[in-house]
């Protein structure tokens, strides 16, 4: 573990956009969990004479190592698998760095008030989210506190309006409140709930949904916010966006 950590240090975070036949080196397995820095170094070739960029990888979040090829390359899963370059990174290469591709919005004092009041339920939801991930062998997803933000001013629409469906009050489709929170995405998916009074029992209610389930469980989503909100009669509106 320490050796992984060794690499690390002092140099960038990139992504590989490569499959797992491209490397025909031996892959160790490993565990461990990588933290990209302010900015973000994304490749196209194992000799790094070319880029592609991936805007739905962002700096600062945690990447989960998988294993070390031999020939100097993290495997990292996020839906898919990707090699990082580890110590056969130069700082005489020729490389594309990327600044993080994520603009926060200031958030809605109420929608922030919310969710602190509600932050300990949200992380229990995640918390039994990626444990029923991984029970089913895939990647946990990540929290981002943007999104749990977007996910809260949904719970808080449905709340402040009487209402429960996907799309938003002004008829508009539920996840234009990404765009409002500056999140950017690939894919992106919603599960929405009413009346549930614990993280335990929502979670048992999603579960036991075909289609929320497979939210749920979709390999290719990589990041989840959470959001809950009380209504008038004190009933507690549940959302959970998923993105990558």
């Amino acid at each position: 573990m320490k050796k992984i950590y060794k690499y690390v240090l002092g140099i960038l975070i990139g992504i590989m956009f490569y499959g797992t036949t491209v490397f025909a080196a031996e892959v160790t397995p490993v565990n461990a969990v990588l933290a990209s820095n302010e900015k973000t170094v994304v490749y196209a070739e194992a000799d790094l004479s070319g880029s592609v960029i991936l805007p739905d990888l962002q700096a600062g979040l945690p990447v989960q190592v998988t294993g070390i090829t031999d020939n100097g390359f993290f495997q990292v899963s996020i839906g898919q698998t990707f090699y990082v370059p580890g110590y056969g990174l130069s700082q005489s290469q020729d490389i594309t760095v990327l600044k993080p591709t994520q603009v926060l919005k200031e958030v809605p004092q109420e929608i922030y008030n919310v969710e602190q009041i509600y932050h300990e339920k949200i992380m229990q939801v995640i918390a039994i989210v990626n444990q029923e991930r991984v029970k089913a062998g895939l990647t946990p997803l990540t929290y981002d506190e943007q999104i749990s933000y977007a996910a809260t001013q949904r719970s808080y629409e449905m709340a402040q309006n009487s209402y429960f469906e996907h799309a938003r009050p002004d008829g508009r489709i539920c996840f234009t409140v990404m765009k409002e929170y500056g999140i950017p995405y690939w894919n992106a998916g919603e599960n929405i709930a009413w009346g549930q009074k614990t993280p335990e029992y929502v979670m048992y209610r999603w579960m036991n949904s075909p289609g929320h389930r497979a939210n749920i469980l979709r390999a290719e989503y990589t990041k989840i916010g959470v959001g809950v909100a009380r209504d008038a009669k004190g009933r507690l509106y549940w959302t959970q966006l998923f993105a990558n």
